[in-house]
């Protein structure tokens, strides 16, 4: 005898039990077979109506961020600027999917939301003018007031000391030839990281290294030390022994026989040198090291008018933010020259 399922429970035919069908995210009707009568009844999901409503609100979603998109191409904004504004608004869309977002406590929520997540200083601050931005293409009033802007915080600017840089070459020296001669030539030049990447080896001609300078792409030769001329040299020996080179011109490449080494390579490589050799500053980098060699020739006389033709930077104030004095040295100097400790001291 065939035992008689509930309304809407289908019966297993092997196992004789009864089995529930999940029912939700089906977006058609779903049709229930009543199996102790003849008529079929038709029935909404609930779970259905909501997926619908999603899906429009995604829809909507969607536009928006199209609109959004015509308007920065508009601008000629560079592909990955589109992009990091574009993934930015989409998070700031999906916060609460039943409330307007243009409406002023739906961005309070973004914002407190971003909060929670660990966000604050600059990086708050940028993601508040990306969605103001958006608000802005879109012709649609900006309800917070100049008050509720995120704060700017001050980036910690960390800078080596000639003791920890002299700690890293002896780490690399036990890590290899290239990363010995990267950090030696860094370590006399005080390179960006995009310089090092477009080094050739025809650019080296001992002592002159030809540099293609991160501004304007001018080109400055400069001249190298003994030491970092020898680290070159035996790195550039060991580098023309490897057959079957990807890039055969480039100085400095990856593995045993390339490609050129990238900007993420080099940021890699400088983290773990810094934390091999026992350096405990997160942020510091070839940045880093640049400003202690500016530092040092500024203290040994360069003027900022000097460094900023022999750097190649376009704005004269940019040295500034590379040089980083320390007060100990400018109490003593100040000592040194004011005319009352001068006088005190011939007393």
């Amino acid at each position: 005898m065939t035992k008689a399922s509930p309304i809407g429970t289908p019966l297993d035919q092997t196992s004789g039990k009864f089995t529930r069908r999940k029912t939700c995210f089906v977006q058609k009707p779903t049709i229930y077979l009543l199996m102790n009568h003849e008529s079929i009844l038709k029935r909404r999901d609930p779970c259905s109506i909501k997926l619908k409503r999603l899906h429009n609100m995604k829809q909507q979603q969607r536009n928006l961020l199209s609109r959004f998109e015509e308007h920065l191409l508009a601008f000629n904004k560079a592909e990955s600027t589109i992009d990091r504004y574009l993934k930015v608004v989409e998070e700031y869309l999906e916060v609460n999917l039943d409330l307007d977002p243009f409406e002023k406590e739906y961005v309070r929520r973004y914002l407190a939301e971003k909060r929670r997540q660990g966000y604050k200083g600059n990086t708050l601050r940028n993601r508040f003018y990306i969605v103001k931005a958006f608000f802005n293409d879109l012709e649609k009033p900006w309800p917070l007031s100049k008050e509720e802007v995120p704060d700017k915080s001050t980036p910690e600017q960390p800078m080596f000391t000639l003791e920890e840089m002299t700690r890293m070459e002896a780490t690399t020296k036990k890590r290899g030839p290239r990363d010995y001669a990267l950090i030696m030539l860094e370590n006399t030049v005080g390179l960006r990281r995009i310089e090092i990447r477009n080094l050739n080896i025809g650019d080296y001609n001992r002592p002159w290294l030809l540099v293609r300078t991160g501004k304007k792409g001018r080109v400055v030769r400069r001249e190298l030390d003994p030491s970092t001329c020898d680290a070159l040299d035996a790195w550039i020996r060991t580098r023309r022994r490897r057959s079957r080179q990807i890039d055969p011109d480039a100085l400095f490449i990856r593995g045993t026989h390339g490609p050129r080494l990238s900007l993420g390579g080099l940021r890699y490589i400088i983290r773990s040198i810094r934390e091999e050799a026992g350096i405990d500053k997160s942020r510091a980098g070839f940045h880093a090291t640049r400003r202690r060699v500016m530092t040092d020739l500024h203290e040994s006389g360069f003027s900022a008018a000097e460094l900023t033709e022999e750097w190649g930077w376009e704005d004269p104030s940019t040295v500034q933010t590379y040089i980083k004095l320390s007060k100990r040295k400018v109490e003593e100097k100040l000592r040194r020259v004011h005319r009352r400790f001068r006088r005190q001291r011939m007393k």
